[in-house]
């Protein structure tokens, strides 16, 4: 309940400081270690992105109860889902594999802020994401959902 009241106040903060106008808990021990930067051969970038479910990009991170990071942003396509599995790539191109805790998405339409299952393409959103640390998230990171349970 705790988690849920600080997620809206979090969402709250990100709809009222930057207006929004683009639209169980695993154990510290199972953080996965970053993979090495993506190669830069000639793969086909297209054909990489279609791949994913989601694509949300990260504009803030927070600290939620001392253990959970709780990231808020713009979903620029697909749909984010609790449950669903995802990547985060780092603008060097690390990536660290993480699952979405919790979705709290902001409604253009009622002016508010929710606890959702789901948030869609062009939503505004915070997204709790398990196994991370807030060292390992930065702004301007990416998240591609992979993996749908």
């Amino acid at each position: 309940m705790k988690k849920k009241l600080l997620l809206l106040f979090i969402m709250g903060m990100m709809v009222s400081i930057a207006g929004c106008g683009r639209g169980t808990k695993e154990d510290s021990t199972d953080i996965l270690q970053p993979t090495e930067p993506a190669d830069s051969g000639n793969q086909d970038d297209t054909d990489e992105e279609n791949e994913y479910i989601f694509e949300f990009q990260v504009d803030d991170v927070f600290l939620l109860f001392d253990e959970d990071v709780v990231v808020t942003g713009y979903i620029e396509s697909g749909t984010v889902k609790m449950g669903d599995k995802a990547v985060l790539v780092k603008e060097n191109g690390t990536k660290y594999e993480t699952s979405i805790g919790a979705i709290e998405a902001y409604s253009a339409e009622t002016d508010s802020v929710g606890a959702v299952d789901e948030a869609g393409e062009g939503m505004a959103a915070g997204v709790l994401l398990e196994g991370l640390k807030t060292d390992q998230v930065d702004a301007g990171d990416l998240l591609l959902g992979y993996e749908r349970e």
